[in-house]
Parts: structure tokens; sequence; C-alpha cells
């Protein structure tokens, strides 16, 4: 995005920040993009989930906002945004939303007055490139990773990959294990051709617990807690027959659309910012890619940001058990998976998505100049 803007002459402070939570420092050297050293430039760009905008207003000084043309980017899950944050929509120029569900989630709200622009820029698929000559050395710096890649070298591996902290009930993986357990039974399963990853991360030792409990000791179903490296989770990826997301809702889903860049069949919910994805794979649905139906529930507690009273949806355990059974009989990575990946990359690459970004930015422009304008005759008058 920021070199999006660049080259059609518009400024952009690109400048890090870190959540209250994470006390981790990251030279700016390994980030892959270029940092201002200060707010320069006209634009600011920033980047941050909706429940943690409050963030840059606490660690970016007032004067270096008040005078520039503040764009926020939001992730939120629900369809609706409640009304605390719909209040700081108002403190940007613009809000960018990198989901329709997302955009719809601000422009359907009662509090929404229709001043502030909400546009769609979805996120890019950097489709990762490791030099050939090294992929047969990817594996093994992990050596859980090596372990169970001895154990599922010859299988079929149906893969979950979630984050405890994005929380568990939104995620839901139960769901998959659940419907895993219904699709494939361990005692029909003499020759075990049937496995299933579940790759988590910042989960407690009592969260694990209770996916082994759900999964019934079955020895097909393996739970990756390692953190792995860049080159081990490339191998992961790449290695699932079959990638597997029963969410309850998602702001975007940027695994799901990973996966079907690499041109791996998906299962995922039907419902909220994947929606996306899947249109430009529509004549591979019920082959390869296998959108699940579902029914909205209401949340009966808060968890997290997502309040009770909430929806979010329910995904059908038995179509997802048929979807399992279905994506074992074709074989949908050698036979189709340039085509997905093509079509993907087609739709959500870099040079589709900045494209996209490039008419944006040019619709943009005469309001940036404008506030530029008026900001420079405030100073000047003073």
């Amino acid at each position: 995005m920021y070199h999006a803007a660049v080259s059609i002459g518009i400024p952009v402070n690109a400048i890090a920040f870190d959540p209250v939570w994470n006390h981790r420092f990251i030279h700016p050297r390994h980030l892959g993009y270029p940092l201002t050293r200060s707010c320069s430039q006209s634009v600011n760009l920033i980047m941050v989930n909706a429940d943690g905008t409050f963030m840059p207003e606490q660690q970016v000084p007032l004067i270096l906002r008040q005078n520039k043309y503040n764009i926020g980017y939001w992730e939120w899950e629900l369809s609706e945004l409640p009304d605390d944050l719909m209040g700081r929509v108002e403190t940007y120029d613009e809000v960018w939303a990198p989901s329709q569900f997302i955009a719809d989630s601000i422009t359907q709200s009662h509090l929404y007055d229709g001043k502030t622009p909400v546009r769609v820029v979805p996120l890019p698929l950097l489709k990762e490139e490791i030099d050939s000559n090294s992929k047969q050395n990817i594996s093994g710096t992990s050596e859980l990773w090596q372990s169970l890649l001895n154990k599922v070298e010859h299988a079929f591996i149906f893969l979950v990959v979630f984050d405890y902290s994005s929380i568990k009930e939104r995620k839901n993986p139960d769901a998959s294990i659940l419907a895993f357990l219904d699709a494939f039974p361990l005692a029909e399963d003499k020759t075990q051709k049937y496995h299933l990853i579940m790759k988590s991360h910042h989960g407690k030792r009592k969260d694990l617990e209770h996916l082994k409990y759900i999964a019934n000791n079955d020895p097909r179903i393996h739970f990756l807690t390692d953190i792995l490296s860049n080159e081990d989770h490339y191998d992961l990826q790449h290695r699932a027959d079959c990638y597997v997301s029963m969410h309850r809702s998602e702001g975007y889903g940027m695994n799901i659309l990973e996966e079907m860049g690499n041109g791996i069949p998906v299962i995922a919910t039907n419902y909220s910012g994947n929606l996306a994805f899947f249109p430009p794979l529509q004549k591979l649905f019920g082959t390869c890619y296998f959108p699940i139906p579902y029914q909205l529930i209401e949340l009966q507690e808060s968890l997290g940001p997502y309040k009770k009273g909430n929806y979010w949806a329910n995904p059908d355990h038995n179509f997802t058990v048929l979807a399992m059974r279905e994506v074992v009989k074709h074989d949908c990575k050698e036979r189709y998976g340039n085509e997905a990946s093509n079509l993907t990359m087609g739709a959500f690459g870099v040079t589709a998505i900045g494209e996209k970004l490039k008419r944006i930015l040019e619709d943009m422009r005469p309001s940036v100049i404008e506030k530029e304008m008026k900001m420079t005759k405030i100073l000047l008058n003073k």
C-alpha cells in the first residue's frame, strides 16, 4: 500500500507502533517495508484492529495527527461494530476495511452519518517464493514437526490453523475435530489414510487438553503447538491436502486466502469476510472448494471484544462431514492446484489489489490536497 501511494504522488507515513500487550521489539530493518522517521508526510495510514484504535491515539502525539489526512485501516470480526467504536469513525478522514463484511459493519450502523468515507481495500496475497533448490531441505527446524512428518508422509492431510488469542470460540476448532471423527471413523480407517493436523498458537495446557478430549485419543489427530520457522510453515501449508476453517466469523480470513493461493482445497464457513474469496473458484465448488452453510446464533456471553447479544455463524456439521468425504475423492492439488492458484492470485494478488488501490488513491487525492491546503493556511496564520 505504501508503494502504491508513493507511485502516484501521495506521500504516506509508515509508522510502527506496538500494541500495549506486545513488548517484543522488532528492528525496522526486519519489517520488510520502509519507515519514515517522523510524521512528515501528508497522510497517516493507521492499521489496527477496530477495538485497538485507541492505541495510536495514545502512542502518536496529537500534533502528528491533527494536521494530517488520517486513514484508519480497521479489522473487525462481527457484523455490527459496537457503538463505542462507531464514535471513533469521525476522528478519521477515511476508514478502510479489508472486506465488505467489515465495511458493512460500519456503514450499516445506526450511528453512521455518512460523512466519513468507508472504502474496501483487500489485503494483497503475497505468494512466498522459496528457491526450488532449497525446498528439499525445508523441513526439520522443529523436532515435533519433523516427527509429525514421518507419521503423515503418505496420508491425506486436513489442516486447521488458529490462534487462541483470536478467541477460541470464534475460531471454533472443536467443530473441525468432530467433523473429521464423523467423516472418517477410526474403526473404518484401518490403514489410517486420513489425518488432521491442528496447528495452534498461544494456547494454555488446559486448552490443549480440551482439544485432546474432543479428539478422543484418535492417533490420526495431531496437535502442533511449536513456533515454526518460515520454511516449516511454508512446508506445513503446502503439504496439506485440504485446509479447514469452521470459524464462526472472520474479518478477512488470511489463512483461507493463503491456502487458496497455494492451490490447496478449502472447506470453510460461508460467512463473513472470506465470502469474497470463493467466487473466482466457483466452478470447483463441490470438488475442491466447499463453502459450508450455517445458522446465525446469538452470543450467550461476552467473549473478549465480542459482546453478549451479537450474532455469528454456526457451521453445519453434517455438510462439513460430507465435504470432507467428498474432497478426498479428487486429486485436487495435482489436477486443479495450478488453476486454483492462478485464479486466486488473479483476483487477490499484488497486481490486482495494487490496481484497486491506485484507483482509490486517485479518488482520494483531491481530499488530501484540500486538507493539506487548509492546514497550511491555519499554520501560516498562527
